[in-house]
């Protein structure tokens, strides 16, 4: 569990080709009352909070740059189960996959409003305020998206193809 954690600081993150980076890290924890306003720079996947697990009460405020692989506000692609609540990224995420919270799982009263923008097409994940990926189904329960969205190859939508409910 990682619990009201804080990073300002800019993460860089530059070498091997399977590098990750994340403002506040970790693969599979639970985060909760967690910020980042550091940019975040990595080569094949960046994060401003995590890879899988569960988000609550966490905020991106960070830019989060991916060269070859996915960029996310909250909780990065996993292919695992997850659930984001009461989240918010608005920072601008630019990725080969951009998203600004993305879940494969749930996604409760939580919002995006930065820019996400996919360079190129990854073929996994769900994301909610994503570009340029091909979705699973999740839920988004009370959550939106107002930030602007920029893919590429036609796929570029504020809010994921998935079930939505009051969003």
């Amino acid at each position: 569990v990682i619990t009201e954690s804080i990073n300002n600081g800019e993460i860089v993150a530059l070498g091997l080709d399977k590098t990750k980076s994340f403002g506040i890290g970790g693969f599979g924890c639970d985060f909760s009352r967690c910020k980042n306003s550091g940019k975040v720079t990595g080569i094949n996947g960046s994060c401003g909070i995590g890879e899988g697990g569960t988000a609550s009460f966490c905020e991106n405020n960070g830019e989060i740059i991916s060269e070859n692989g996915l960029a996310c506000g909250i909780l990065g692609g996993s292919l695992y189960p997850f659930s984001i609540s009461y989240c918010t990224n608005k920072g601008n995420v630019t990725g080969r996959g951009a998203a600004g919270i993305c879940s494969i799982g749930s996604i409760n009263d939580s919002y995006n409003a930065g820019t996400i923008t996919a360079t190129g097409n990854l073929d996994h994940a769900s994301y909610f305020g994503y570009a340029a990926v091909i979705a699973i189904q999740c839920g988004l329960i009370n959550s939106y998206n107002i930030g602007q969205v920029f893919g590429v190859n036609n796929f570029s939508w504020g809010l994921a193809r998935v079930l939505l409910q009051n969003s």
